[in-house]
């Protein structure tokens, strides 16, 4: 049996629900799985990861990138604070040497190139190492590091006995920069099954959105504490919508701080999108989801997903929607464009688009046969290339190999 240390940077978000989906699946090939997971203010690691994993230990680990959502000026500020506060990464990196010698860990699993103490304890204990990247690296991206592009990619190398992207946007990081070797792109798997079945609350959730028969419910999935994901660009394409005389609802689901509590920053973003949605008078056309558990019941009930974000490394809920036959509109960037087929499975329309958007969510709202058609195709190329069976089996070759 093979004990695998999961060291992942935080409980929540869609890197974190394709790990534990992996997770609960090695777990029933009988791997054991262990984490080591920094807490947040909403989630703690215990709550998250205590069905599916041995162990569980929260420990805060710094990100090693930049910190993009700070001022310039503050940033050396914020790298002196996380430096006292870790030692100079020598606390976690010494709890993990700890843990990986009393859990007996056969591999280390990086769940995201933004957490660089597992491969370093890796490293220390001569233990094998894969280093699973879950976000898009590069100067144009949004997350970067204070040091040239070929450097870090050999750091990666360096630390790493196997490398995964979870797509080949991910990839191209190592790729321009000659890592190719230890390189290998696997696909984010969808437990499928989740998402054949007909919700037995579908209709409950829209009688709770107030979402009448003869409407069509779109629905754009992102936390309202991730400022980059183009919430506002969904409200101005549904106005555009409406002011075409399109009868439609447009629900925003996920996590949000102007109904819980949450950070000052995010709490002034949520206000600013409810502020944007009143200055457009939309107040009776849009639904305040807030955060949803049962992504296969949200699903059912959408007729279709908008996902405007073109910095997505995968895109988790593009592949769900497809699983769910439902019709996605995403942005012609990051590594979501590889979830969806154009003009097949749904739309791919220039990032930053309102127009491009506007008119993908015209052309599905007012032809119901063009929905089904691409829900069918999508739900195929899930089958093919997205499902969780796959990805497991391209994992467990890897440690094998190892």
């Amino acid at each position: 049996m093979k004990s695998i240390l999961f060291v992942l940077n935080s409980p929540t978000g869609g890197a974190a629900l394709s790990a534990k989906a992996v997770m609960k699946e090695l777990k029933e090939r009988g791997y054991k799985c262990y984490v080591v997971c920094p807490p947040n203010n909403y989630h703690s690691p215990e709550s998250v990861y205590g069905d599916v994993a041995e162990e569980v230990v929260s420990l805060f680990m710094r990100s090693w990138d930049q910190q993009y959502r700070a001022y310039w000026l503050k940033r050396p500020a914020l790298f002196t604070y996380y430096m006292l506060k870790t030692r100079a990464h020598f606390r976690p990196v010494s709890t993990i040497l700890r843990l990986i010698t009393k859990w007996n860990i056969d591999i280390v699993h990086t769940n995201t190139a933004l957490t660089l103490d597992g491969a370093i304890a890796a490293k220390l204990t001569k233990t094998p190492h894969i280093w699973h990247i879950r976000e898009t690296i590069g100067k144009s991206e949004l997350r970067r590091w204070p040091i040239p592009e070929p450097l870090l990619a050999t750091i990666f190398e360096a630390l790493s006995t196997r490398i995964i992207a979870n797509s080949e946007f991910t990839a191209r990081f190592f790729v321009r920069n000659g890592v190719r070797k230890k390189l290998q792109t696997i696909y984010n798997g969808i437990m499928l099954d989740d998402f054949s079945r007909q919700a037995p609350n579908n209709q409950e959730l829209r009688q709770k959105w107030n979402v009448l028969e003869n409407e069509v419910l779109f629905g754009m999935v992102a936390n309202i504490t991730s400022h980059f994901k183009g919430h506002d660009l969904f409200i101005h394409a549904a106005s555009d919508l409406i002011k075409s005389g399109i009868n439609a609802k447009f629900a925003l689901i996920g996590f949000d701080p102007a109904q819980q509590s949450g950070y000052k920053s995010d709490n002034s973003y949520a206000q600013s999108l409810r502020k944007l949605v009143k200055d457009l008078t939309l107040e009776s056309h849009i639904i305040w989801a807030g955060y949803q558990d049962d992504i296969p019941s949200v699903m059912q009930a959408l007729d279709v997903l908008v996902h405007p974000c073109e910095h997505e490394s995968f895109g988790r809920i593009a592949a769900e929607a497809a699983a769910s036959s439902k019709p996605a509109i995403v942005a012609r960037g990051g590594g979501i464009q590889e979830i969806v087929e154009h003009d097949v499975s749904g739309y791919k329309v220039p990032p930053k688009d309102i127009d491009g958007f506007a008119q993908a969510m015209k052309s599905l709202a007012t032809n119901p046969a063009l929905r089904t058609a691409f829900g069918v195709a999508g739900r195929q190329r899930a089958e093919t290339y997205f499902s969780l069976d796959k990805c497991v089996d391209d994992i467990e070759m890897l440690y094998r190999s190892m």
